[in-house]
């Protein structure tokens, strides 16, 4: 995902994703729960997905 996508699902400004990628530090609890919501949610899309595929597959 791009540092604006990830702004646009989790309320986070690309500023911010940005410094931290540089490697600053999270100022935020908040901001670090909303990005744990967003990769949970992807895992769960990537796995149901992926059921989806194998019971196709069947």
């Amino acid at each position: 995902m791009t540092q604006i996508e990830i702004s646009k699902e989790t309320g986070i400004p690309q500023p911010r994703l940005s410094r931290w990628e540089q490697g600053d530090v999270a100022r935020s609890a908040d901001d670090a729960l909303r990005l744990n919501d967003l990769a949970a949610r992807r895992d769960a899309e990537s796995a149901s997905v992926a059921e989806r595929s194998s019971h196709a597959a069947a």
